[in-house]
C-alpha cells in the first residue's frame, strides 16, 4: 500500500543529500545538505540532533566539499564514520570527533577549484570501505583520481595510471566487492564533458591492473555500479537511461525492462536480507524489484533445459 504522510519523519534540510542509516540499530541517521553544510546525526528515537562538522583552524587552508559529500558508516564498526571532502575524514565515535586520515586526494588544481558559480571542484565524490576487510578504503574524485588505502589511511596508492583507457573524468562510483577484498569496480562519467560513452573497469588485485567491462553497455553515462551480495558475477549498472544487469561478471550486459521507465538512475542499493534491488531515479522516484531469481543464475543453471528457482516465503494476512 501507499506510505501515508503521517509516517514520514523530517531528517534534515537544505537540498537534502546523503542520508545514511546506522545499520547496527536503525536508530541514527547521518544527513548532509550541499557541501556537507548541515552535516550531523539525528537520533530517530529521541529526535535529538548531534555530531559536528569538521573545520580546520582559522588561517589554514580550508577543506573543499562536493555538493554531494559521501558519508560511510563502517560495515565493521557502526561507531566509525567516514566523510569525504578534499581529504578523507574519520570519526571514531558517531561524528563526535574527527581526524584527517589522508592528504588532499584531488588534483588540487587552482584553475578548477572554484568551478563556476557556487560549485566547488576538486573534491571526493565516491568513498567506501571494503565490507570484508576493515580499513581497506577506496576513493574517487570529481577530477579523475582513484585511490586505495589498505591501512585506514596511513598510506594511500594512486591508481590512475594503472587504468588503461582512463578518461580522467568525474569518478561516479568506486564499488568494493562483497566477496573478494582485492576486487573493486570503478565507473567514470563524461556527462559534464558531453561525452556519453560508458566507462567501467574492474580490478582483482587491489588496483594494480584493471579490465574494461563496459562492452555491451549503451552510450549513456554511468552513475553507479553495484555487485550482488550473494552472486559475485551478478552486477548492476545505473546510467542515464535505466538499469543494466550482467550475470557473467561484466562479460555481457542486458537492459532491465518490465515497467521500469527510461529515466536517469542516480543510485542503486541491494537489500541483502530481502534480495531486492532498490533504484533511485532523477524525477521518477524509487523502484524496487526482487532479484532472488537472478542470484541463482550461473553457467551451470543456464545450460540446463529447465531450472526450478527457489520460491520466496510469503506471509498471508487475514483481515
Amino acid at each position: 500500500g501507499s506510505i501515508g504522510f503521517e509516517l514520514w519523519e523530517r531528517v534534515g534540510g537544505g537540498d537534502g543529500m546523503y542520508n545514511v542509516v546506522d545499520w547496527s540499530n536503525n536508530r541514527y541517521v547521518y544527513n548532509s545538505s550541499q557541501f556537507a553544510g548541515g552535516f550531523g546525526r539525528l537520533d530517530m528515537l529521541t529526535n535529538e540532533r548531534g555530531g559536528s562538522r569538521y573545520n580546520r583552524p582559522q588561517g589554514e587552508e580550508q577543506l573543499r566539499w562536493n555538493w554531494l559529500s559521501p558519508i560511510v558508516v563502517s560495515p565493521h564498526n557502526a561507531d566509525v564514520i567516514y566523510l569525504g571532502s578534499s581529504v578523507v575524514l574519520r570519526s571514531s565515535y558517531r561524528t563526535e570527533n574527527w581526524e584527517e586520515i589522508s592528504p588532499d586526494l584531488t588534483t588540487n588544481d587552482p584553475a578548477k577549484i572554484r568551478g563556476t558559480g557556487s560549485i566547488q571542484y576538486c573534491t571526493i565524490v565516491s568513498l567506501d570501505e571494503s565490507p570484508i576487510v576493515a580499513g581497506l578504503l577506496w576513493v574517487g574524485t570529481d577530477d579523475g583520481n582513484v585511490w586505495v588505502s589498505k591501512d585506514t589511511g596511513a598510506n594511500w596508492t594512486q591508481l590512475n595510471d594503472n587504468i588503461t583507457g582512463n578518461p580522467g573524468y568525474w569518478v561516479s562510483r568506486v564499488e568494493p566487492s562483497n566477496h573478494n577484498p582485492a576486487v573493486a569496480y570503478v565507473s567514470y562519467t563524461g556527462y559534464r564533458r558531453d561525452d556519453f560513452r560508458p566507462f567501467l573497469y574492474k580490478t582483482d588485485d587491489y588496483g594494480e591492473t584493471w579490465t574494461d567491462i563496459s562492452a555491451g553497455l549503451p552510450n549513456a553515462s554511468i552513475n553507479v555500479v553495484r555487485e550482488d551480495h550473494k552472486n559475485p558475477n551478478l552486477l548492476f549498472v545505473g546510467n542515464e537511461i535505466g538499469v543494466w544487469v550482467s550475470v557473467d561478471g561484466g562479460g555481457s550486459w542486458h537492459k532491465m525492462k518490465g515497467d521500469m521507465p527510461t529515466a536517469p538512475v542516480h543510485d542503486i542499493k541491494l537489500h541483502a536480507r530481502e534480495s531486492d534491488l532498490v533504484v533511485g531515479t532523477h524525477g521518477r522516484g524509487i523502484f524496487i524489484t526482487d532479484i532472488s531469481w537472478m542470484q541463482e543464475l550461473s553457467e551451470e543453471n543456464l545450460s540446463h533445459d529447465v531450472h526450478l528457482f527457489g520460491v520466496e516465503t510469503a506471509v498471508r494476512q487475514l483481515t
